[in-house]
C-alpha cells in the first residue's frame, strides 16, 4: 500500500464506522475559492474494492472537497460498483464503467469525463492524507504555469518497489 501526500505524511487504518460518520462537517471544512473547487479527482480501478474503500474513506476526510470524484471502473466483476455508490450520498462522486481493459483507455475515459480544470489521479490502493485536495489547490495556484504537479508518496509496508526508489532517490528530485 501506498499513502499519497503533497507535505504532511498521515496513516490511518481500521475504519469502523460508516462512510456518513467520518464526513467532516460543513463548518470544519475550508471553502475553497471557485478556481480551487475545479479539482476533479479520478480513481482507475478494477476488481480492488476492498482497497477502493479504504481510499473513499480517506477522500471523505478531506479538509475541503473537489468538484467531483470520478470511480472509474476498468470492467470489474467484483463489488466495485456497489461500493462506490455507498459514497454517493458523502461525496461528489460518479461511478463509470469502462469496458475496455487497461490504465490508458482508463485514465482517457476520466480525461473525458472530468469537468473540473484540475485532474488529480490517486490509485485505488493510496489513502490521501486530510489536506491532500487542499494541498493540490494551493500547489495549482502557486504554480499557474505548471503543466503537471507530482506530490511525494511514500511506502507504508517498505515493501513496495515505487515506494523504496522514491525513498531512495528523494534528493535527485528537481524542487521548483
Amino acid at each position: 500500500r501506498i499513502l499519497i501526500k503533497l507535505r504532511i505524511i498521515l496513516f490511518e487504518n481500521g475504519y469502523k464506522d460508516g462512510a456518513a460518520s467520518l464526513q467532516p462537517s460543513i463548518s470544519m471544512r475550508k471553502q475553497l475559492t471557485p478556481s480551487d473547487q475545479n479539482i476533479t479527482v479520478a480513481i482507475i480501478t478494477r476488481n480492488r474494492a476492498i482497497l477502493l474503500k479504504n481510499c473513499l474513506l480517506s477522500l471523505i476526510k478531506q479538509t475541503c472537497y473537489p468538484k467531483e470524484i470520478l470511480v472509474i471502473d476498468n470492467a470489474s466483476s467484483d463489488d466495485t460498483k456497489q461500493t462506490t455508490l455507498l459514497f454517493k450520498n458523502v461525496l461528489p462522486i460518479h461511478y463509470i464503467f469502462e469496458s475496455t481493459i487497461g490504465v490508458a483507455p482508463a485514465r482517457n475515459r476520466a480525461l473525458e469525463e472530468a469537468k473540473g480544470n484540475i485532474l488529480a489521479f490517486i490509485d485505488d490502493d493510496c489513502e490521501a492524507t486530510p489536506t491532500w485536495v487542499e494541498e493540490i489547490a494551493r500547489a495549482n495556484r502557486d504554480n499557474p504555469k505548471a503543466a503537471a504537479i507530482l506530490g511525494r508518496s511514500y511506502a507504508i509496508d517498505g515493501k513496495s518497489v515505487f515506494g523504496t526508489l522514491t525513498e531512495r532517490y528523494l534528493s535527485n528530485w528537481i524542487s521548483s
